[in-house]
């Protein structure tokens, strides 16, 4: 993959990762490693999914695309009074989420997405431990994917809708 490609890819998507350098970042947009995640959706949630894909010019196949820029906008959300609002959003989300039926849907997310949703689920898990009224409960990377998802497409409460940083 050419340097002008690479550029354009961490421009266009606008990431910003902590302990990442950028020939990293190429090196993983070289490698074009995928990562096959499989996440609990509701129906509606599936829906709204499939409107906003080819909506938003992501095409009839674009939906892993879609679910990568979801994250890196849901992960770079700001709020001018919270500091990383998305770790309380992936709690309320779970939490609603908990009892609820679905289907599964599956993606291919690219290993830079991957880590940053790994790493936002570990730092969601110690945030929850630390609250006052503490929230123990499996945050994994399929939590944040299906957070982002429900924030992308307005399902989620009290979502922040700012431009990704």
């Amino acid at each position: 993959m050419s340097d002008v490609l690479v550029k354009r890819v961490v421009k266009k998507r606008k990431t910003t990762q902590p302990g990442l350098t950028l020939s990293e970042i190429k090196r993983s947009h070289s490698d074009q490693e995928k990562k096959r995640c499989s996440v609990l959706i509701t129906e509606e949630m599936k829906r709204g999914m499939s409107f906003s894909v080819v909506d938003e010019g992501f095409g009839m196949r674009g939906k892993s695309a879609w679910v990568a820029n979801a994250i890196t906008e849901f992960l770079g959300a700001q709020l001018p009074h919270v500091s990383q609002p998305w770790k309380v959003m992936v709690i309320q989300t779970e939490v609603y989420f908990k009892n609820k039926k679905g289907v599964r849907e599956t993606f291919q997310i690219d290993e830079v997405d991957w880590i940053r949703a790994w790493r936002a689920a570990i730092d969601t898990a110690l945030f929850g431990a630390t609250l006052e009224d503490p929230v123990y409960m499996e945050i994994s990377v399929s939590s944040v994917i299906r957070s982002a998802i429900s924030w992308k497409l307005g399902l989620a409460k009290d979502a922040p809708r700012g431009a990704a940083s």
